[in-house]
């Protein structure tokens, strides 16, 4: 197992409190609640707190980087909670590995303030899609409780994040993958990404990649000849779902079609056959029986075959290594006249979206939330190193492709039949403040508190103690910056603001795609921008060591951010900033603007002569706003991007389904040979 950046930045701030369990030791650490999970999955800060809240329970993490472990796992007794991807979930389900969701620990509300119990209550709690997702399963696993119908996906996982693979890329838009504006398959993607017709293409190896221009508009971004240019994630199951996919795309569709239906007439008539021996009322038991096992062979494989015909991502049981590799080959083939180094398949997700975050390579095949992490400058978002800061995605060099037909993946957390009373009741308490606190409670407004942001030392207060704390005439030690001591309040949304996956919660999804006010949205960024250029421009210190002084800075921050904010939405025409000197002057005449900026500036510090304050004061705002309009622009154009990328499309036909462990070593085989092809 790898364990990438994140991890070890988990390990290095919370090694006092949480305690990683090997997988190999974590046998021996029977009193303890062990909570599964990926690599990082989690807020460290959240994992940290957890921690410390249960630490009663031992609470205890493993960490994972597949799904076909969680068996053995909790067969040996090794974990409690774990998180799991939806066709994941369905076999251990049906193995009778892990335990029925109870639904009301969790105390969630419907619209008539009831307590929800059963799964038909959760409709509005989550997302369509989830929802979806949760009768999509519901034929596999059947009717496991005897209660007359089929059982759902969702009686037996907590669902945490949602994702589906997609494709982006580093430089110009390119016009044939331009999803906007038509239909594009991984067809069009792998044959733009192999494309060797003698003229320009950034993604071969031999070539090299004109990538735009960095930040500044000014840097050109290359990546020399001879280098590796497309990168994808490293998973057996992955790659072989998009080939699956491409099976029924471009021009080898219909004669594939053709030779399903063929495969299925065959298996109709051998069926026919079968059925026209079994009818006959002198049949021998022996041969009955026999028939009878064939016939079922020959229906499960009609269905199967059935299956085939429209776009899926079906591994069937007992898949022969030479069944699989054809499917791969439909990638396979597309590379087979070109540089053997012309893709790199990396296990590490964090490989992958750094590299695109830095345009190392110019094209990456990864998870929705792992392209989301890159389009936001990967993890060295907040590195000063200019030749970083140059290298960050913009608008008019991050361009994101999702497929018509691509493969979604829902995770959830799901809880171990083996786990003692005491560790499942401290489970649904560690589950329902990672999923749903602050759901039920509402704000001032009305409006569920999950979205409230506010100081980060507010966290886990009442507004008593809160307001207790901050009235309080004690002046405490508090080490902080203004620009960095705030969040979200509640664990679900500090979450996702870490692991920036798509969202479950209707809540939090809808908050995430408002394109007017929500997460990402067109606007209620400028404040902050002007911010950061505010403290910037007038050099304003930031940090402060106790209470009274972090009152003081935010308030007087705060007011001067006001005062900018007015003054940018003020002096507009057709929605764009006009920088005009004069406004100094109109400024000057509103005397208490004039008087509050002085205020301000004098309380943090900063201070200015009364008879050169009206030049310093122009030269000031000239610096805050110089090409505010563009910033703004760029802004809102990134936060569309972002928008596109959580917006995850789904497709039932090609959600992932169990298969069994024959399959699956077959693939691994047949996947190390594809390896060696690319």
């Amino acid at each position: 197992m790898k364990i990438n950046k994140k991890l070890l930045k988990i390990f290095a701030g919370i090694t006092s409190l949480l305690v990683f369990i090997p997988i190999i030791t974590a046998c021996s650490q029977k009193s303890k609640l062990v909570v599964g999970n990926f690599d990082s999955y989690m807020d460290p800060d959240v994992a940290n707190e957890q921690a410390k809240r249960f630490r009663k329970n031992n609470l205890s993490y493993s960490f994972y980087d597949n799904n076909e472990i969680l068996s053995s796992l909790i067969k040996a007794k090794i974990s409690d909670v774990q998180v799991a991807s939806a066709y994941e979930v369905a076999k251990l389900a049906k193995n009778g590995l892990i335990k029925k969701i109870n639904w009301a620990k969790f105390n969630l509300k419907d619209e008539n303030n009831q307590t929800i119990t059963s799964i038909e209550g959760l409709k509005k709690i989550f997302t369509k899609q989830v929802w979806a997702i949760s009768n999509a399963y519901s034929s596999y696993l059947g009717d496991l409780d005897k209660d007359g119908k089929n059982d759902q996906l969702l009686e037996y996982m907590i669902p945490y994040f949602y994702q589906d693979l997609i494709f982006a890329y580093r430089g110009k838009k390119i016009p044939n993958l331009d999803d906007n504006k038509k239909d594009v398959y991984w067809s069009d993607v792998f044959k733009e990404l192999t494309r060797n017709d003698g003229t320009p293409n950034r993604f071969l190896y031999e070539q090299k990649a004109n990538l735009g221009f960095g930040v500044d508009k000014r840097t050109p971004i290359t990546i020399a000849k001879n280098k590796t240019k497309i990168i994808a994630i490293d998973d057996a199951r992955t790659i072989y779902d998009i080939a699956k996919i491409m099976q029924l795309e471009g021009d080898n569709k219909n004669n594939i079609i053709k030779i399903i239906n063929h495969e299925i007439l065959g298996i109709d008539n051998s069926i026919s056959q079968i059925l026209h021996i079994l009818k006959n009322p002198n049949i021998k038991e022996d041969i009955k029986e026999e028939n009878i096992k064939k016939l079922k062979r020959l229906q499960k494989q009609l269905e199967d075959r059935q299956k085939e015909l429209k776009t899926n991502v079906f591994l069937p049981d007992s898949s022969s290594v030479s069944y699989i590799e054809d499917k791969l080959n439909n990638i396979s083939n597309m590379f087979k006249n070109l540089h053997p180094n012309s893709m790199y398949l990396k296990a590490n997700s964090n490989d992958v979206l750094n590299d695109l975050a830095m345009a190392n390579v110019a094209g990456a095949i990864a998870y929705s939330g792992d392209i989301a992490f890159a389009a936001n400058g990967g993890e060295y978002t907040t590195e000063a190193d200019s030749n970083y800061a140059n290298m960050k995605p913009t608008s008019d060099n991050f361009h994101v492709v999702r497929p018509k037909d691509t493969m979604s993946v829902l995770d959830g957390f799901t809880i171990s039949n083996s786990i003692n009373k005491q560790n499942e009741q401290a489970a649904y308490e560690y589950l329902n403040e990672l999923c749903f606190a602050g759901l039920n409670e509402k704000n001032t407004d009305g409006e569920s508190k999950i979205l409230d942001y506010g100081l980060k030392i507010h966290r886990n207060k009442t507004p008593k103690e809160i307001a207790d704390y901050e009235n309080s005439l004690d002046d405490q030690n508090e080490v902080g910056d203004v620009l960095e001591d705030s969040g979200y309040l509640y664990t679900p949304m500090r979450n996702f603001d870490y692991v920036q996956y798509s969202p479950t919660l209707n809540t939090i999804a809808d908050y995430v795609l408002d394109e007017n006010n929500g997460f990402y949205g067109k606007t209620g960024f400028e404040s902050d921008l002007l911010r950061q250029k505010m403290v910037e421009i007038f050099e304003i210190d930031t940090k402060y060591k106790t209470k009274k002084e972090r009152q003081r800075k935010h308030k007087y921050i705060s007011l001067l951010n006001e005062i900018i904010n007015h003054i940018y939405n003020t002096y507009q025409k057709d929605k764009k900033f006009i920088f005009n000197p004069t406004l100094i002057n109109d400024i000057y005449e509103q005397k208490p603007i004039k008087n509050l900026i002085y205020e301000c500036l004098n309380n943090l510090n900063i201070k200015i002569e009364s008879h050169v304050f009206n030049n310093y004061l122009l030269l000031k705002l000239e610096a805050i706003f110089n090409n505010i309009n563009e910033e703004v622009e760029e802004h809102a154009a990134l936060n569309a991007t972002l928008r596109k990328i959580f917006n995850v499309r789904l497709n039932i036909n090609t959600l992932e389904f169990p298969t069994n462990d024959l399959s699956i070593s077959n693939l691994k085989l047949a996947y190390l040979a594809f390896r060696e092809k690319i």
